[in-house]
């Protein structure tokens, strides 16, 4: 999966494969039961908030129609 740069997103520019996106996207999700503090930069709030933008991307994308 590309994430090209978007406006709206600008600046990324993201290769990974759909499982990787997957488990982003769940970690993003399930984000609110596990125990990090979103600001306290560690491995785990930069995944939660990369999942969180491959999310609204991919929302974005399938509210958008296509040409």
């Amino acid at each position: 999966m590309t994430i090209g740069n978007v406006e709206r997103h600008a600046g990324v520019d993201v290769h990974l494969d759909l499982e990787e996106c997957a488990m982003l996207v769940r970690l993003a999700r399930d984000a609110a039961q596990i125990a990090y503090n979103p600001g306290s930069p560690s491995y785990l709030s930069i995944c939660v908030l990369l999942g969180q933008r491959i999310h609204a991307v991919l929302n974005d994308s399938a509210a958008s129609p296509r040409s």
